[in-house]
């Protein structure tokens, strides 16, 4: 029996046709799945910072005298903060990132310094600085007891320069009390400029 020429030519343009919108939706697959771990990680790596910023606070009622720091993750493991932390150099890492501390006892009353979550991208970096910090951080941080002009804020660094994105008591021209998204995006892009930057809160500030 004879096949036709066009026959075939036809078989092998409709398998191209076939191939072609297999790889499209396989394209768009992948891409949907990529933004769904992304947004699953993120969630998770939201969910432990505040599981640390819960466990600070617990840490801050307990009397643990002016010689305690805690400023790695040994540190972290040993006082609870974080018992679960894998190490990344002195660090502990994140679903997305790593997290940073650098708590002390100042006035041998209350917990001061930094809690910083280090991104490689302006898009980590924004999707963890947009939230509401303000529902999730004890307004008692953001207003020293002893220092009331001073207080706590949430900021954006590139290690040579922070961009304040909260602080309840407004002192400088560059909080951003609204949680504009252009803002905190352009001040997120200091992460693909430098290859790093850090979302961090400095609770009970002193100078």
């Amino acid at each position: 029996m004879k096949i036709r020429a066009n026959s075939i030519g036809r078989s092998m343009v409709e398998m191209l046709g076939v191939l072609a919108i297999i790889g499209v939706l396989s394209a768009g697959a992948l891409k949907g799945y990529s933004n769904a771990m992304f947004k699953h990680k993120m969630n998770k790596t939201i969910e432990i910072f505040n599981g640390v910023v819960q466990k600070v606070i617990e840490l801050e009622q307990k009397d643990l005298g002016s010689g305690f720091s805690l400023t790695d993750g040994d540190e972290a493991i040993k006082y609870g903060v974080l018992p679960e932390c894998q190490k990344s150099g002195y660090d502990c890492k994140l679903p997305i990132g790593t997290l940073d501390f650098d708590l002390y006892y100042c006035s041998n009353k209350y917990l001061c310094g930094s809690i910083i979550a280090q991104f490689t991208s302006s898009k980590e970096c924004v999707a963890f600085a947009s939230v509401h910090w303000e529902n999730v951080m004890p307004v008692e941080w953001f207003n020293n007891p002893e220092y009331s002009e001073y207080g706590g804020s949430v900021w954006i660094t590139n290690w040579s320069h922070a961009k304040t994105i909260y602080n309840p008591h407004d002192q400088t021209d560059e909080i951003i009390v609204d949680y504009d998204l252009s803002t905190i995006t352009e001040a997120c892009s200091v992460c693909d400029t430098n290859g790093s930057c850090g979302v961090g809160v400095t609770i009970h500030f002193l100078i």
